[in-house]
Order: structure tokens, then sequence, then C-alpha cells
């Protein structure tokens, strides 16, 4: 499932949420191959947020000459820091841009994540969210 969010003065968030958990996961051999105890193999959740983003990006840009910024993140709402630790997700998906059981069950972590993903990207050019943009 994806969400996206739009917030003024900053921009866009896709976030990819995957409602794994840590039985589903049997083992983490690439970022596109992630195997399930079910022995499905599922890709990388990461390029999946990625790609939404940079379809948005171009569609945006094509149709409304706006290059706005497009952040990307990938949530596991079932898994924790700890627990994406020792199944080895930090192949999938970077640790700075996932969020984990404990970011989205206080509204002050998961806002401080978003401010720091967007803190990281503030300087790049991009047009800002605001008024008729």
């Amino acid at each position: 499932m994806t969400f996206l969010f739009l917030l003024k003065n900053v921009g866009f968030v896709i976030i990819e949420v995957k409602g794994w958990n840590k039985h589903h996961i049997s083992e983490v051999i690439s970022p596109d191959e992630i195997i399930m105890k079910d022995d499905s193999v599922k890709a990388s959740p990461k390029k999946q947020a990625k790609s939404y983003s940079y379809n948005l990006k171009n569609i945006l840009n094509e149709k409304y000459n706006i290059n706005p910024l497009v952040l990307d993140l990938v949530c596991y709402p079932f898994i924790s820091k700890a627990n994406y630790d020792k199944l080895g997700l930090s192949v999938v998906s970077e640790p700075e841009f996932t969020l984990f059981s404990e970011d989205i069950e206080s509204t002050r972590n998961f806002a401080s994540m978003i401010l720091g993903v967007h803190n990281g990207f503030s300087m790049t050019n991009h047009d800002e969210m605001v008024g008729n943009v």
C-alpha cells in the first residue's frame, strides 16, 4: 500500500507500506530478493517508492512545469528497528528513510522522521509548494 502526502511549504512524501512482520520474512538476500516464509519472493519496497517519486516528478514537471520536492520512504508498521536489524532489511531500505513500528506509534517520532528526511533534501533545487503551486 502506498500513501502520498502533500505538505504545504515542503512538498510531497511518498510512503510505501509493507504489512510484513518478522515472522513473514525468511531471508533477505538482496534489495530485490526478499524470501518470505511462504516461499514467495518480494522486490524492494524502496525501489517501488523511488519509482513512484520519479513518476510523480515527471508528471508534475511535464503537465505543470513545476519541480517539487518529492521524498520517498518505506514503512514497516509491524517491524521494530531491532527486528529490522536482525532481519538484514537495511539492504532493502536505509534506516534514515524507513519508518518502524515505534515510529508510527508516536506522532513525535513520525514527525521527526519526516522532518529529518526533509532537512536532508531541503537544499536541493525544487519549487516550493505554496500559493497557486
